[in-house]
């Protein structure tokens, strides 16, 4: 009976959370933007209210290599796809095991939703070839499916987190280790910044995963307002 039960809520339940976004009577309230932001002089209407237009921030795009050597671009992934990023590096003995943990509890939540990817851009990438990450992917048994760990040339991936992505990575310590920011950032179909969570923390991981929903349906609004138009 639990697992009928189980099933009746999954199948039921993204049905009803696109219902009460397509209904006028619910409340809906769309997940903030990060980074710069300006008003392009322009306005839409929502229900009657004029509403002003803003451009938000927007990713760059950039190119690594992932565990398997393959080429791996932000601009590469399904037009649809929303993404949580993740910096560590496999020699991290701190908070990174505990991340790790929780995104890896978060990628079993969606492992039946190809559109929603996870990226661990390792910020030692000297040390952090393709292959160091696909054995430490498979150390920790990561469904690289949706999960994939990815490095660059040096500097290049602590360059992106503190400016692209607005987290603090600091230069390899004396003691070879790499300070570094434990959040992990949640980013739409159109790569824009829609939240931070510190993935040390179990309601943080949990506030991440029901935000990863919204957007998901928000991406099912915009598609099914195009088809309809």
């Amino acid at each position: 009976m639990n697992r009928f039960l189980l099933a009746v809520f999954i199948l039921i339940f993204p049905v009803a959370g696109y219902w009460l976004l397509q209904t006028g009577k619910n409340h809906f309230r769309p997940l903030p933007f990060y980074g710069p932001k300006k008003l392009t002089g322009t306005f839409h209407s929502i229900r009657g209210k004029k509403i002003p237009d803003t451009n938000y921030y927007t990713l760059p795009d950039f190119k690594l290599l992932n565990q398997d050597s393959l080429e791996f671009t932000q601009n590469g992934m399904d037009t649809n796809t929303v993404y949580i990023a993740h910096f560590f590096y496999t020699r991290c003995s701190g908070l990174c095991p505990k991340v790790d943990e929780y995104l890896d509890s978060l990628v079993n939540k969606f492992k039946i939703h190809p559109d929603v990817k996870f990226l661990s851009m390792s910020l030692d990438p000297d040390f952090d070839k393709p292959s160091v990450l696909k054995a430490y992917a498979k150390k920790i048994r990561a469904n690289t499916h949706q999960w994939y760990f990815l490095t660059g040339k040096p500097n290049q991936v602590q360059n992106l987190a503190r400016n692209a992505f607005f987290l603090n990575a600091l230069p390899r310590q004396a003691d070879s280790s790499i300070l570094h920011s434990p959040l992990l950032v949640l980013v739409d179909s159109k790569h824009r910044i829609r939240g931070y969570y510190d993935g040390t923390r179990m309601e943080e991981v949990k506030k991440l995963r029901d935000e990863i929903i919204v957007l998901r349906l928000e991406v099912l609004r915009k598609v099914t307002d195009i088809i309809q138009h």
